[in-house]
């Protein structure tokens, strides 16, 4: 494939786009790091845009209150959507071509590869998601 042939999409648009996406994806790279990793990265993104007073977009800034407090809090929300996108995922990405990356690790190896042109490098290409 030509670069310019293709494209890439960052997120989670099922809620928008309903399957558009996944069924129009040549290859769907789930990036499944461990809650422990997520919630270390979050951690310090936060503290970081707290204590510098990062605007985000718009203004927006964040605050301690909003990151630990309430439903929509950032942490109760990754917890929330780690564990939702595990147990539904895999039926959702069921016969698609997947690379399911579970480390950084295996991220920063997978993307090394990639720009080198090797789509798939030496990670496991599967229909079937675990």
């Amino acid at each position: 494939m030509q670069w310019s042939e293709g494209w890439i999409i960052d997120g989670n648009y099922d809620g928008k786009l309903g399957s558009l996406v996944r069924d129009n994806a040549q290859l769907i790279v789930w990036i499944d790091l461990p809650l422990s990793t997520q919630l270390l990265r979050l951690a310090r993104r936060t503290l970081r845009r707290w204590l510098t007073n990062e605007e985000l977009w718009n203004g927006n800034r964040e605050t301690l209150k909003e990151a630990l407090w309430g439903r929509e809090a950032l942490f109760a929300w990754a917890v929330r959507t780690h564990f939702s996108y595990r147990r539904t995922w895999p039926s959702w990405l069921a016969g698609r071509n997947v690379v399911r990356l579970r480390s950084a690790r295996e991220v920063a190896e997978w993307l090394e590869q990639f720009t080198r042109g090797r789509f798939l490098g030496d990670f496991e290409f599967t229909k079937d998601i675990p």
